[in-house]
């Protein structure tokens, strides 16, 4: 029973209304329990009796005590004929239902937080908000941590930071710590890695590390030159049991992206690999989301088939969210939905695992326009290499070619021309984009057939040309 409920996983949803307990409270559960019934009576395509709906809560009830676990949100429902939001009820309900079974004696006896080092794997992931960011070597009782730094728009490792520390066992501490929702509560840590970088005298930095009631390792990172205060979260995917090999991992833990992913998409089009690749995120080994278009609004990508997606979108006028659009992917991990998601409503996505536990989340940019290659089939047209900051663009076409140039710059674009010198070079000096999400598109008359050719490059980073897959 014990192993059964150390592997408790609750997702963000699940966690989001953990902390609205709080409030929730004032109500009786029983108050609560009610306007579940009075919510699930009414289906998306039928209604249902209040008591089908007593006796589906009962069995939900009697699960949750068995288990200890949460669902996914798509688990739950009466025949398919409840929504999303209808599950987070449920769920907010089971939560508050289990937590008046468990007492805090009862959490400290099943969520034991000391750890013994010597029982864990050589290496560990720590994540943050769906991102990679610390990785954890042993290396005896001489641990490297390595603290992976993201550019601005937090789609790419830009630095890795490296300690080097010693591990201790203190005595019990107490801090107020967030994870990824930004819901603070306090943990329990004693056990730590301890770095000193400036001088043998002074400490600098101290890791400590725990399990939490969800069932896998967590950590924060305590800055010693600032006061005490709160700190964010940084956990394993793998559970208590998975890292210390007390049973074998789940198939679903195993899968990955496959090699090919990004020649199988079938939005991709002509937008060449590479400009796929770096249009997506992820964290390249199990989550690829593809670029979002405007004019398409469409969410798609790579997960594991286990797993699920939410979207919503955010009026950036009116700060209304929308519905929550949900998706699961085929036998081969691809999902699609529309999000209606355009310019001025950014869709925000989340992954969840198959216990409904949020692995993964990101606002995601809306790129005005589908890249292409730097050359135009036809051969007519060729461009340079094309960089955000860049304020100009060069290329060749055909001599003396009339060259339209137009920028994609938010709501507005502008467009310029120019004429290619006799041996079909020209330059043009031009706006300079800030980001990946807008481009100059250029265009010239196909010199045969009369119609509009262009290309519309992605504009690249640096780090991006240094360490793109061809």
């Amino acid at each position: 029973m014990m192993k059964r409920l150390m592997k408790l996983m609750v997702g963000f949803s699940l966690f989001f209304f953990i902390s609205m307990g709080e409030v929730g409270h004032a109500q009786s559960l029983e108050r609560q329990r009610e306007e579940v019934i009075e919510s699930f009576m009414m289906g998306i395509t039928q209604d249902f009796s209040y008591e089908e709906v007593d006796a589906y809560l009962s069995e939900e009830e009697a699960r949750i005590l068995e288990t200890g676990e949460t669902r996914s949100l798509s688990s739950y429902g009466i025949d398919g004929n409840h929504s999303t939001g209808q599950s987070l009820e449920l769920v907010e309900y089971l939560t508050n239902y289990l937590n008046s079974q468990t007492d805090e004696s009862d959490e400290a006896d099943l969520y034991p937080y000391a750890v013994d080092f010597s029982e864990l794997p050589e290496e560990m992931r720590f994540y943050h908000e769906g991102k990679e960011k610390f990785i954890v070597k042993k290396n005896g009782g001489q641990p490297t941590i390595y603290e992976n730094e993201y550019n601005a728009y937090a789609t790419h490792v830009k630095s890795i930071r490296e300690f080097n520390g010693r591990l201790e066992d203190n005595a019990t501490q107490t801090f107020a710590v967030y994870p990824s929702d930004e819901i603070a509560r306090d943990i329990n840590v004693n056990t730590a890695v301890v770095v000193q970088e400036l001088s043998a005298h002074r400490t600098d930095y101290v890791f400590y590390f725990f399990y939490n009631k969800y069932g896998t390792l967590s950590m924060i990172k305590w800055d010693l030159e600032k006061p005490v205060g709160e700190y964010a979260e940084y956990t394993t995917r793998e559970t208590y049991e998975e890292l210390t090999g007390n049973t074998e991992s789940s198939a679903s833990s195993d899968w990955s992206l496959a090699h090919d992913w990004r020649m199988l998409s079938p939005r991709r089009k002509d937008v060449p690999p590479v400009a796929w690749v770096l249009t997506s995120v992820g964290d390249g080994e199990t989550i690829a989301i593809e670029p979002v278009f405007h004019g398409e609004g469409i969410i798609s990508g790579y997960i594991n088939p286990d797993y699920s997606v939410e979207v919503t979108t955010k009026n950036v006028f009116t700060d209304e969210m929308s519905e929550v659009f949900a998706a699961t992917p085929d036998s081969s991990g691809y999902f699609t939905l529309d999000a209606k998601a355009a310019i001025g409503t950014p869709p925000t996505i989340k992954v969840l695992n198959e216990n409904g536990q949020n692995v993964y989340e990101m606002e995601l940019g809306i790129y005005q326009y589908r890249p292409t290659a730097l050359e135009h089939e036809s051969g007519y047209l060729t461009l340079e290499r094309y960089f955000v900051d860049q304020g100009y663009v060069e290329g060749y076409t055909y001599p003396n070619a009339e060259v339209k140039v137009t920028h994609l710059n938010g709501y507005a674009t502008t467009m310029e021309n120019a004429v290619a010198d006799s041996n079909g070079y020209f330059h043009v000096e031009g706006f300079r984009h800030q980001n990946n999400l807008t481009t100059t598109v250029i265009t010239v008359t196909h010199p045969e057939t009369g119609e509009e050719i262009l290309v519309a490059p992605y504009p690249w980073t640096e780090w991006e040309l240094e360490n793109a897959e061809w």
